[in-house]
């Protein structure tokens, strides 16, 4: 798929003798950041499913101010609908209180709010407007980090198990474990963490955690986070996207091999094929098309009165927020 840069898609429709149609809702998409892979692929997925519309795309490069400012311009110039990847997820709140003053209906993508921002306590004409104009979707990270944790257990049983294994180095049976994660306060950070975690313990291993620092998503950033950990100790390492996996192995490519399995999380491209090519252990897919189909459907229930995304087997539904699951992607066991 092409990369997305800043562009904008115009669609109008002419009628004959009738004239012009009504415009083609405008609808205005927000991206924390232009180097994120995932979100890059979720973008390119979205500019395709979205192609009916008039869109426009803006990259806040990390800055949670540039994105408030492109956001007010975009509200100002009369867009029908935000779509945003938020810098902080704690702006929401500011976002929404200014949404509903302009009327402009809001999806929040892969950085949720907080659980109140979109079911306020407050109720009244505020609270009702939020609760049928603004939305999130994403990924279901507790899903994700237990798959993560699946993943590394089936390829120690299908070794023989853990404790006293090739795998086991000190021989004390328990897994030293390493992780890289994203963000400090982004949720998907922390609940892939700690789902990982528990569902090794889930699966009745003894685990200790020797190592654990943040690489904010990036791949240089990993590398660089990399040349301080232990990895002469780490016996499995989980990442809480395959950017930041990536980058250990570049890391490792040029110093030492990774002798220990890595297992992250999105299923881009890269990852996959280093996941083919035996670097990684395996991924579970972020499933950047189911989320761009619910986003697709939302922006129709909101700009043309179309249905409500429904539940079924690769979504959940948990009021207004929308989770999608992804399928495991692995190496060969042995």
């Amino acid at each position: 798929m092409k990369r997305i840069r800043n562009y904008l898609f115009s669609a109008f429709t002419l009628l004959g003798l009738c004239g012009c149609s009504p415009a083609t809702p405008s609808l205005s998409l927000f991206a924390y950041a232009e180097d994120d892979t995932f979100i890059l692929s979720l973008f390119d997925e979205l500019a395709d499913d979205l192609r009916d519309y008039s869109l426009s795309f803006h990259y806040a490069n990390r800055d949670q101010n540039q994105q408030n400012s492109d956001i007010l311009n975009e509200m100002a110039s009369g867009a029908d609908l935000l779509l945003i990847n938020l810098v902080d997820r704690l702006s929401a709140s500011a976002i929404i209180e200014k949404a509903y003053e302009e009327l402009t209906p809001c999806i929040f993508l892969n950085r949720r709010p907080l659980d109140n921002d979109l079911d306020p306590r407050s109720g009244g004409e505020f609270g009702t407007w939020v609760k049928h104009h603004c939305y999130y979707v994403g990924s279901y990270p507790t899903y994700e980090g237990s798959k993560q944790a699946e993943i590394a257990d089936a390829y120690f049983q299908a070794n023989g198990g853990f404790v006293g294994s090739r795998f086991d180095k000190n021989g004390d049976g328990i897994i030293q474990v390493g992780l890289l994660k994203g963000e400090k306060s982004h949720q998907d950070a922390e609940e892939r963490s700690s789902a990982c975690l528990q569902g090794m313990k889930d699966y009745g291993y003894t685990i200790e955690v020797i190592s654990s620092d943040y690489a904010d998503w990036e791949r240089d950033k990993a590398k660089e986070v990399a040349a301080d950990m232990p990895l002469d100790e780490i016996e499995l390492l989980f990442a809480n996207n395959d950017d930041m996996a990536l980058g250990l192995i570049d890391y490792c490519d040029e110093h030492q091999p990774a002798d220990f399995p890595i297992v992250g999380v999105d299923g881009t491209k890269e990852g996959i094929a280093a996941v083919s090519s035996g670097a990684m252990l395996g991924t579970v897919i972020n499933d950047a098309v189911r989320q761009s189909d619910i986003v697709a459907e939302l922006v129709a229930y909101l700009v043309k009165d179309g249905p409500l995304p429904k539940e079924d087997e690769r979504t959940i539904v948990q009021d207004n927020y929308y989770y999608s699951a992804g399928d495991i992607v692995m190496a060969d066991l042995k």
